[in-house]
């Protein structure tokens, strides 16, 4: 079996680079989004305050704020202390 990279046409790699870096933001974007999502959802039908969820993360208000919101990536720590 030969490697893809051989069966790869390099006269187009630089493009075709641009393309995945460009379908990887979207996805990205998209996990990201639904993250927040997930954790407002599950905040609200706790019925946590972000206040009280971001103190027993210990982490602050603005952080969790913008997770939920999908405007910042969290770190697998963050998303780890999350309860």
């Amino acid at each position: 079996m030969t490697p893809i990279s051989q069966n790869f046409d390099h006269t187009n790699q630089w493009s075709i680079q641009q393309h995945l870096r460009f379908c990887g933001q979207i996805r990205k974007e998209e996990l990201i989004n639904a993250f927040g999502l997930r954790v407002r959802t599950l905040r609200q039908k706790k019925g946590l305050t972000m206040e009280t969820l971001a103190a027993s993360a210990n982490i602050g208000n603005r952080q969790l704020s913008d997770v939920e919101l999908g405007k910042t990536n969290a770190t697998i720590s963050t998303a780890l202390a999350i309860p």
